[in-house]
């Protein structure tokens, strides 16, 4: 059996999660600014400098984003949903499941996640 601290909510079963290695994805600016170097995927911007991969301490460097997706940026992103609205940067970063899971939450998937949803200034729906 697992760690029980890894119980499933709710579910009354136990996963392993022995093999699950999780990954921050951010970009180079990001990443130097604040330091990271355990865990991360670094996803440059065209014309950035590529940072080397380190294997031993799982920093890996993906693709650099070209095209119209070099132009956006997290803070882009955030400043979207905060102001609850599907803009262009939206549209072209996120998928409409999870643009729709954070814009629009259902009142289930609110319940399941208060304080995330107070943090992007979302309400709980009405019953």
């Amino acid at each position: 059996m697992g760690d029980p601290g890894a119980k499933e909510k709710g579910s009354g079963s136990f996963v392993d999660f022995e093999l699950l290695e999780v990954f921050y994805a951010c970009g180079t600016d990001h990443a130097k600014s604040n330091g990271l170097g355990l865990g991360v995927v670094i996803v440059p911007r065209a014309g950035e400098s590529i940072p080397a991969e380190l294997p031993e301490k799982s920093v890996y460097v993906a693709e650099g984003i070209m095209g119209e997706g070099a132009s956006f940026s997290s803070t882009m992103v955030r400043t979207a949903f905060k102001l609850r609205k599907a803009s262009t940067v939206v549209k072209k970063t996120v998928s409409n499941q999870a643009a729709s899971f954070l814009l629009r939450p259902t009142r289930e998937e609110y319940l399941m996640f208060p304080a995330d949803f107070a943090k992007l200034g979302v309400e709980m729906p009405p019953q």
